[in-house]
């Protein structure tokens, strides 16, 4: 087997037969002993991967899973995190249609969205027929306010009248008793053009004479036929329910009334 071989003197290469591993040979050129060329390794071949660049990070979802975290919890734990909820899903999603490739998270902003929604709507079905009532029951105590005003007046009328109860409401409101506002219901459906539209005087009583009269009270609609506000004749003001009530006190007011003697 032929072996190549080179001198270092020289610089010659030449060959020879059955050359082992660390065997020398003369060069034929100059006489000096030549080596089997020691081979050296090839160069670690660098690929363009080495130099690539690294990949941009994916896009961001964070905002989307909070305003999903936010919508969940709204809806078994704090409402006010819905308002959050929602706030976090809007921006999410403007961030993912204008910039897709830094920002992602659309499904997680919808269910946020979504569970905001749902639990400001919960809230406020719980919450608004509370809130009714209580409006309601303001513009009760406004209207108990105003006929015991109403009362005071008469109470004032009829010690300057021998203690005769006004003819009807007019004569307080020319004696400046009484406000023309003083004699509307809050809960009326439209506001009273005249002082007796919201409530009803009961006239023809000369004096009290029985604290169970009826001196006013309020037609059936203030309220939604629930009851009505009565101010006695004695100045005390009751609410008092079923409106059937009312009118059976009424009508015993208007009965006593028929009873009495006429005056002289």
């Amino acid at each position: 087997m032929s072996t190549p071989l080179h001198c270092f003197a020289c610089g010659t290469d030449f060959s020879a037969m059955d050359v082992h591993a660390d065997e020398q040979r003369r060069c034929p050129n100059c006489g000096t002993l030549a080596e089997i060329p020691a081979v050296r390794p090839a160069p670690p071949t660098v690929t363009s991967a080495a130099f690539a660049p690294r990949p941009a990070p994916g896009p961001s979802s964070s905002l989307g899973m909070a305003a999903m975290i936010c919508g969940l919890l709204s809806l078994f734990m704090c409402a006010p995190l819905g308002l959050i909820a929602i706030v976090l899903a809007i921006i999410t999603l403007v961030l993912v249609r204008r910039e897709p490739a830094r920002f992602a998270g659309k499904g997680f902003a919808i269910v946020g969205l979504c569970g905001g929604i749902v639990s400001i709507l919960l809230v406020t079905v719980i919450f608004l027929p509370g809130l009714s009532r209580t409006r309601e029951l303001s513009k009760r105590f406004v209207c108990q306010s105003n006929m015991q005003a109403v009362g005071t007046a008469c109470r004032i009328y009829a010690n300057d009248h021998d203690g005769d109860l006004p003819p009807g409401v007019q004569v307080l409101i020319d004696s400046g008793d009484v406000m023309p506002k003083q004699l509307h219901c809050p809960s009326a459906a439209t506001n009273a053009a005249t002082p007796t539209v919201a409530y009803i005087y009961i006239a023809g009583q000369g004096g009290i004479d029985d604290p169970r009269n009826v001196l006013l009270y309020e037609p059936p609609e203030n309220h939604d036929s629930e009851g009505a506000n009565v101010l006695f004749a004695d100045g005390h003001v009751q609410f008092i329910r079923p409106y059937s009530e009312v009118e059976r006190r009424v009508a015993e007011t208007k009965a006593r009334i028929a009873q009495r003697p006429a005056p002289k």
